[in-house]
């Protein structure tokens, strides 16, 4: 019977993960909770099921803080309303695995309009039914975007125009 050491079985792990994604990622999925410590910024990721708000996957991830410092000098990117528990990200990590501290993403870019198109369609319909003028500073940055979320912002921009044409060009383009 063949039998391995925990370390032996970790750096095979290691390894196979450093040969199948030898790049970054980008990653999809939701910050459950976030602690910032050291100048790091430690992240809990998520998938919930479509249907419900069962966890059907989990993630750490980690922005070490030489990478959050450039992203916080990124002109077009608002950290503060992007990274924030409960919300859906993109991210661009790179998939690690220590044989001590197990698997980890570790974060190098984020897609800052994926996560405010996002926001701005949740919030859409409430804008509409309360006849609420959807907000300058969610839609900013995004019109312009060429990333999955620029699709879906100018999808629901003509949703939202059918359905409240005065409002949707007063908040959105004045």
């Amino acid at each position: 019977m063949n039998s391995y050491s925990l370390f032996e079985l970790n750096e095979y792990i290691r390894r196979v993960l450093a040969l199948n994604f030898a790049e970054a990622l980008w990653i999809r999925c939701e910050i459950g909770q976030m602690n910032e410590s050291g100048g790091h910024l430690f992240m809990d990721l998520v998938q919930k099921a479509e249907d419900g708000d069962e966890i059907i996957a989990r993630a750490e991830a980690v922005i070490w803080s030489r990478s959050l410092r450039k992203l916080r000098k990124k002109p077009n990117l608002s950290l503060d309303r992007i990274l924030m528990e409960g919300n859906e990200v993109l991210f661009k990590a790179q998939v690690d695995f220590h044989e001590r501290y197990g698997y980890k993403l570790i974060v190098e870019e984020i897609d800052g309009d994926y996560t405010l198109g996002k926001i701005l369609v949740k919030r859409m319909p409430t804008a509409i039914e309360k006849r609420r003028i959807v907000p300058k500073e969610y839609c900013l940055g995004i019109a312009e975007g060429h990333s999955e979320c620029g699709c879906d912002f100018q999808c629901q921009c003509g949703w939202l125009a059918r359905l409240s044409p005065a409002n949707f060009h007063q908040s959105l383009w004045l």
